[in-house]
């Protein structure tokens, strides 16, 4: 697959489709949810096949973040509150998650091999996830 395809894949954003839209809760409690058991474009995930699909991340709360990371593994360390110190030297600490902000959307683009996980939580309180397919499939840049 080329860089064009790809920049094509992200131009191509299509409407979120009926059987392809889920809403979850998400609490204060880390949770992995399994991207494995979803079929994006009716398309199932199979071990090493490499493909992405880019999906839309919806956060309908007005007053509560949402933590989330892809992991290829269920891991549910994640912790709102880590945070490196001043003195620390660079790292990607596992725990640290990306805010999706009240009332937030993004896409993402999700490597169907490397991410089989995706973790959310809150760090008090609930919200709302939206998460829906916005691509079509396409084999994975190397």
């Amino acid at each position: 697959m080329s860089n064009a395809d790809a920049t094509n894949q992200d131009s191509n954003i299509q409407i979120p489709r009926r059987g392809e839209i889920m809403a979850k809760t998400v609490d204060a409690t880390a949770r992995a949810i399994n991207l494995t058991l979803l079929a994006f474009n009716d398309i199932v995930w199979r071990l090493n096949r490499k493909e992405a699909v880019y999906v839309n991340l919806v956060n309908e709360s007005t007053t509560t973040t949402i933590y989330l990371q892809a992991s290829p593994t269920p891991d549910v360390d994640m912790d709102p509150a880590a945070i490196l110190l001043a003195t620390d030297p660079a790292s990607f600490p596992l725990t640290h998650g990306y805010p999706l902000l009240p009332l937030a959307e993004r896409s993402f683009r999700v490597q169907r091999d490397a991410d089989q996980y995706l973790i959310v939580r809150t760090a008090s309180s609930t919200a709302k996830l939206v998460l829906t397919t916005s691509s079509d499939n396409s084999p994975r840049l190397y």
